[in-house]
Formats: structure tokens, sequence, C-alpha cells
């Protein structure tokens, strides 16, 4: 796989990810780099409309040195899920990340960004949805727990991001 530069994962993790984190974790350990050396763009999507895609499917892909571009579509299963990021390093150099019609609440969605030290430009777009909080959560009230969230990786790294979906969204 020394000279792949894009791969496009769809269905579940369940099947895939068992295979792929050892590769993953391969590309990311220290020594010459001929697995996944190349690779610059990875899509990840669902297949199922009702229940997005485990957020875990993230943890080692996100790590591959070379990779600079994610696309991740049905991510999430309604609101935060107290979840913490479990990869084998703790830096990504993703530069790009769009993720689509997806579950992902405010805090899970930060916590998925912390690694990612390169990133420039998030597009997140969601089905808002879901009752995390004990009430439907609409794009403003998103935007502001995520921003409180996310903290100062949003104004220390310059991040360009936005929140598209749900009720309350004029875009």
């Amino acid at each position: 796989l020394p000279n792949l530069r894009r791969l496009e994962l769809t269905g579940w993790s369940n099947v895939y990810k068992p295979f792929l984190d050892p590769v993953f974790r391969h590309a990311c350990a220290e020594r010459p780099k001929e697995i996944l050396s190349k690779l610059q763009t990875l899509q990840i999507q669902s297949w199922d409309n009702e229940c997005g895609e485990r957020i875990e499917a993230l943890d080692e892909s996100i790590l591959v040195p070379s990779l600079r571009k994610l696309h991740a579509h049905l991510i999430g299963d309604e609101g935060d899920n107290e979840y913490t990021f479990q990869g084998s390093h703790d830096k990504s150099n993703l530069e790009e990340v769009d993720i689509t019609y997806s579950h992902l609440g405010p805090l899970d969605l930060a916590e998925i960004l912390k690694p990612m030290t390169s990133l420039r430009k998030l597009d997140y777009e969601s089905v808002f949805s879901w009752d995390a909080y004990g009430y439907e959560v609409g794009k403003d009230d998103f935007e502001k727990r995520f921003a409180e969230a996310a903290g100062k990786m949003l104004t220390d790294r310059g991040l360009v991001w936005k929140v598209s979906g749900g009720e309350g969204d004029e875009d």
C-alpha cells in the first residue's frame, strides 16, 4: 500500500477496523514509512441512515502521518457519549475535516479534534436530532457548547470552522 493516496471505507467499522487498525498503527510507527506513506485523503461513511458509525472508528485512522484530509459521513449516535480519544499517538497531521450528516454531540466533536494539532478547517453538518441534554439542541446551542468544549483549541490554532444543519440553520 505504499502508493495509496485516497482510501474510502464504507460500511461498519466492526468489519474493517480489526484489520485496518494494526495497519494504521504500523503507518504511525517510528520506523521507515512504507505503509500508507502517501495516503492524503480518507473517507469513512456508514451506510445505515438510522445509526451512525461509532466515533471510535476514527481513533487510529486519523493518526496516519501523511493524512491531510478527512471526510466522514454519518458518524456518532445521538449526541455526547463521554467519548475519550484512544489513539496510539497524540498527534494528527490532518488539515481539513469535513463531517456530514452526523450525530456527534459538541463534547465528542471537541474530543476527536484534540489530536488534530494541524487542523485549519472544520466543516460539521449535524442532524441535531438528539436529546443529550434533556431538550432538542439546535444549531446555535450546538455552536455555543462546541466552542465552550473546544476552548483555546479554536483560537490558538486559528481554526476556521462552521456548523450547519438542524433547527435554526439559515444556510
